[in-house]
Formats: structure tokens, C-alpha cells, sequence
């Protein structure tokens, strides 16, 4: 990829191959509306695409493609900086999109993440680059009840089913609502059988 419009279609592409991805000439026609707005890129060769509107039927599920380019090309850095590494968020709702969003800015700029991308050529040691990176960053957060395991898209969006039940569900009167008690019930045997919750296709 030597261009913008080509690392957008190679994304999209890369998209379409994790299986998730409902409507491929809808995302990249998404993806090339919020580009004109103002670019995805930032500083230090990093960028963060993602579609304009977060439409919950253009995918199957939440999921996060990273590809990286042999050599950098200009994408629109506020700070006239080339760039070579490329995420694409793709979310289903505008909650789930800011916290993932908010957790690889925190990656890329608290971790070596970037510099340790640029390093290697192999996609399964940039997937293993990604969970260290988020590991990372979790101890240095505040301690914080996260369900056990996985990765950050499937836990956040645990969290906010679980908060909108609890929410919904008035002090006192729990024991008169069954379905909401099934529904906690069944959200933590959902998680603790999951082994590996956000999928990241990796390209070099």
C-alpha cells in the first residue's frame, strides 16, 4: 500500500476476513466519509480508522484488524508525520467504540507497542505484542472488577449489560424480577466459557 485510498481498501479487506463484517461496501464507503471529515491519524504513525456511524447491522459482532505498511505514507497526521500502522474499529454501538478506543490510544502512547510492531514482520507476534500491551496497560490502571479473561471489546461490553440490567432493577424488589437475575446469571456463564474475546486479524 503507497496511498491512503489503498491501506482504506486493504483494511476493509482484511475486515471482510475475519467473518464479522455484514456489509464490506458499506463500511469502506463509512470509512471513506469520516476520513474526509478530518483523518483517523495521529501522531507518532499511528491510526485509528473507524466508521462514521457505529450501525449495529453492518456487523455480526465487535472486532479490531491492525495491518501495518513496509514503508510509511502521508494519511493526514495533524502533525504532517507519515504513518505505517493502521488500526480498524469496528464497534456496534458508541459506548463499546470509546472504550476501545480509549484503550489503544492508551497502548500506543504509555507502551512500546509501536516501536515493538515495527520490529516484527509476524502476525502472530504483533497479536502477542497487542495482549502484552493491554496487559500492561491494565496494571497500570487502577484496580478496576473486570469479568476474567479476554480482551477489552468483549469486557466492556459485559460491564454494560451487566450495569443496564442492575440499573433497570430496583433496590430492594430483585427477588420479583427472575428474568433479570437469569440474564446476570447467563452473561457470567457466557464469559467464563469464553477463552479468547476480542478477535484481532493481524496483516503485515
Amino acid at each position: 500500500c503507497r496511498t491512503k485510498t489503498s491501506v482504506i481498501h486493504q483494511m476493509v479487506d482484511l475486515a471482510d476476513r475475519t467473518g464479522r463484517l455484514c456489509y464490506r461496501e458499506e463500511l469502506l464507503e463509512s470509512l471513506i466519509e469520516r476520513e474526509k471529515l478530518c483523518s483517523t491519524a495521529l501522531a507518532g504513525g499511528l491510526a485509528l480508522l473507524h466508521p462514521r456511524n457505529h450501525e449495529p447491522y453492518m456487523l455480526e459482532d465487535s472486532f479490531v484488524v491492525v495491518g501495518k505498511t513496509i514503508s510509511q505514507i502521508p494519511f493526514g497526521s495533524p502533525d504532517r508525520s507519515t504513518t505505517d500502522i493502521f488500526f480498524l474499529i469496528c464497534c456496534q454501538d458508541d459506548r463499546i467504540h470509546l472504550h476501545v478506543l480509549a484503550r489503544l490510544c492508551m497502548m500506543c502512547h504509555h507502551t512500546s507497542l509501536l516501536l515493538e510492531m515495527r520490529s516484527t514482520s509476524d502476525a502472530a507476534e504483533l497479536y502477542r505484542l497487542l495482549v502484552a500491551s493491554e496487559q500492561q496497560v491494565i496494571r497500570q490502571m487502577k484496580p478496576a472488577r473486570f469479568p476474567p479473561g479476554g480482551g477489552c471489546i468483549l469486557r466492556w461490553a459485559y460491564n454494560l449489560e451487566e450495569a443496564r440490567l442492575k440499573r433497570n432493577t430496583p433496590q430492594g424488589v430483585t427477588t420479583n424480577l427472575p428474568r433479570g437475575q437469569a440474564r446476570l446469571r447467563e452473561l457470567h456463564e457466557w464469559r467464563s466459557r469464553q477463552a479468547a474475546s476480542t478477535r484481532i486479524a493481524c496483516r503485515v
